[in-house]
């Protein structure tokens, strides 16, 4: 809470100064960190924990209504091109983000950037959502969320191969995005549905094509530390993230995690059978997601 605060306030500063605090702001506390692990969701069960810690960071923040499950879900999270990173911690999942890739059903931010999604799906671009980043208490301010941005970024380049990620943002996190270096707003502010007090968000995008290059340009020549988003990102090693051969074993972990979410969310079931499709699979339709909990980067804890 403290650095959305900071964040906030930060918006009256001149841009570059007010990137540089920013980017200062980003650091992996490794020391902290050793023993932490950071892969995609093999079991249902590292599924439904991530999905809880989700939940009850939104409604710690007093964004959402606690629902009965205890889960954040919605009809994609039941899709095989749906999947869940988390970052474990002696044994503890303590960080979680997803992304979703883009098909015939769509992915979330449709709900809200329909027409900034139809231009990039007419321009053949294949892309991915990411979003639902929630880090538990104790470990935010220590870089967790910044190991899974960064892991988000080589399983898009590497493993799903797509030419963007697209997300919506909580509107004081569009500065930090833009500081990174390759995030571009795509679509104006808007309501995010879904969300208590009706949040803001923007839409905001990265193109894998030209994320190195433009990274390189900005950044190559500067000192070799966290806030040197080239070398962090791009050169740094960090044992801590195992990026998965393919996607594989994570798509059937989904298909055994969607039988589970369908019997313990009675909303989620609702909604699935009001789109016309009782059993969870691989391509089936997601109509009535508008009245599904949100996806949006709105639980970021740098």
């Amino acid at each position: 809470m403290f650095k959305t605060i900071i964040l906030k306030s930060l918006k009256a500063f001149p841009k570059d100064l007010r990137d540089d605090i920013i980017r200062g702001m980003i650091v992996v506390k490794d020391d902290e960190l050793d023993g932490l692990e950071l892969y995609l969701a093999e079991t249902p069960a590292e599924i439904e924990t991530a999905a809880r810690l989700v939940h009850d960071a939104y409604v710690a923040r007093k964004v959402l209504v606690p629902r009965p499950s205890g889960l954040l879900l919605n009809p994609h999270m039941l899709l095989q091109n749906t999947f869940t990173l988390v970052a474990r911690y002696k044994g503890k999942i303590v960080g979680t983000q997803s992304f979703i890739l883009d098909s015939e059903f769509g992915v979330p931010l449709d709900k809200v950037y329909s027409e900034e999604l139809g231009r990039l799906r007419a321009q053949n671009r294949f892309f991915m959502e990411c979003g639902a980043l929630a880090v538990a208490p104790g470990f935010r301010g220590k870089g967790v969320a910044m190991l899974m941005n960064k892991m988000m970024f080589m399983c898009a380049e590497r493993v799903a191969i797509v030419d963007d990620i697209v997300m919506a943002v909580s509107y004081y996190m569009e500065d930090f995005y833009r500081a990174i270096g390759w995030f571009r707003p795509f679509g104006p502010l808007r309501i995010y549905p879904g969300l208590n007090h009706n949040a803001m968000s923007i839409a905001m995008k990265v193109d894998i094509r030209t994320a190195r290059k433009e990274c390189s340009e900005k950044f190559a020549h500067k000192p070799r530390k966290s806030s040197n988003l080239y070398y962090s990102m791009l050169e740094q090693q960090h044992p801590q993230i195992h990026l998965p051969a393919s996607l594989d074993l994570a798509r059937r972990a989904r298909w055994e995690a969607a039988r589970c979410f369908m019997d313990a969310d009675e909303e989620l079931r609702a909604a699935w059978i009001l789109a016309g499709s009782p059993t969870p699979s691989f391509g089936s339709p997601v109509q009535a997601a508008e009245t599904a909990p949100p996806f949006c980067v709105a639980c970021c804890h740098i």
